[in-house]
């Protein structure tokens, strides 16, 4: 019979390091995250406000799309990296 057992320590942070201007932030990778918080980030707004939480809203209000997109493209890539999981399955 297999077995796993789940919890207990506590897990080092994964997360991607963003670079905005002279400020970093860091943005917890989606094997860090809840279930549920990771699956509702199925539409644009939902994913907006997820980076918001790690990011201050005006600094991400600020970003233009190419960056925006840069910044998206590269937590997905920096989630599947470490997970083996694509973001969002």
């Amino acid at each position: 019979m297999k077995e796993i057992t789940l919890g207990g320590q506590p897990k080092e942070m994964k997360a991607l390091k963003v670079n905005i201007g002279e400020e970093s932030y860091e943005v917890p990778l989606g094997g860090m995250l809840k279930p549920r918080e990771l699956a509702s980030m199925d539409t644009p707004a939902k994913t907006l406000a997820f980076f918001e939480k790690y990011i201050p809203k005006k600094v991400v209000e600020n970003l233009c799309m190419d960056d925006y997109n840069a910044l998206v493209n590269a937590w997905s890539e920096a989630t599947k990296e470490s997970s083996g999981v694509p973001a969002g399955e």
